[in-house]
């Protein structure tokens, strides 16, 4: 569903970012490969390291920690392009109103399934990937369009650790 989901938003990326600059240039066979090279090559390689080897506890942590950085610094790049003005509280505020929406949905969609599943459509409905939305938006109109995407990254950062904090203790709560 989620490859899904980000090859379709790859491909109608180009058409609507035409009709709506009119001088977007975002072709999205070359798009759908750079994800497929930067994201899914060392996604499908994590998969099957991960399959053969064990990593114990402390290997769990340190692969852990190294992802939470990953992640952190690519939005401080992206971020980086933000250059504080009063608009950007309006497109913060936008922001936060799409991501309520999403969380809306998510916990809707997931509303009378199993808690694991109810907690893996929340997370996954309301944590758009950014990365690919600020690549798209890079490609078509350069750096600073991104920029934006880096206060969404952030926002997506927050809601997810405080979000997956919260599923954890009620896990533990039990029933």
């Amino acid at each position: 569903m989620l490859i899904g989901s980000t090859v379709t938003a790859v491909a109608a990326a180009g058409p609507i970012l035409t009709l709506e600059a009119g001088r977007a240039a975002v072709r999205p066979g070359h798009v759908i490969a750079s994800l497929a090279l930067v994201v899914a090559l060392p996604l499908a390689a994590g998969v099957l390291l991960r399959a053969r080897l064990s990593l114990g506890a402390r290997g769990e942590r340190a692969a852990a920690i190294t992802a939470v950085f990953t992640v952190a610094a690519l939005v401080a790049l992206i971020a980086a392009e933000v250059h504080l003005a009063a608009r950007y509280f309006a497109v913060a505020l936008a922001l936060t109103v799409f991501l309520a929406v999403s969380a809306l949905t998510g916990w809707l969609l997931g509303t009378g399934t199993p808690r694991p599943s109810a907690a893996a459509l929340l997370l996954t409905t309301s944590m758009r990937d950014f990365a690919i939305a600020a690549g798209l938006a890079t490609a078509a109109f350069g750096p600073a369009a991104a920029a934006p995407l880096g206060l969404y990254g952030i926002l997506v950062l927050v809601w997810g650790t405080a979000a997956a904090d919260v599923l954890r203790r009620r896990h533990r709560a039990g029933p």
